[in-house]
């Protein structure tokens, strides 16, 4: 959730101090600023093919399995009814 909000407070706010902090003209300022941001979204990718070639495909489906289930059992612990109580099993029958 929080990546998600910094990337659209960065897509919004990110251009307007690009503009108002370098010098140049303002094409040569969003230029910059479009490099920085390329250069960030191209570093995920070489990280996680270096992980992937360092460490093999097995523990990385461990981690995401993990990931998955914990979020599962965040998910459930925050809901705080039952399973079926949340899928609507116990709605009374005959559209109402």
């Amino acid at each position: 959730m929080a990546v998600v909000i910094a990337r659209a407070f960065l897509s919004n706010v990110g251009p307007v101090l690009a503009t108002q902090e370098r010098s140049g003209s303002t094409v040569e300022r969003l230029a910059a600023f479009a490099t920085w941001v390329d250069s960030g979204l191209a570093v995920g990718p070489l990280i996680g093919g270096f992980v992937v070639a360092r460490l093999g495909l097995p523990p990385l489906y461990d981690a995401l399995a993990v990931c998955i289930v914990g979020a599962l059992v965040v998910h459930r612990l925050a809901s705080g009814g039952p399973v079926y109580a949340i899928r609507g099993i116990d709605a009374p029958r005959g559209g109402s």
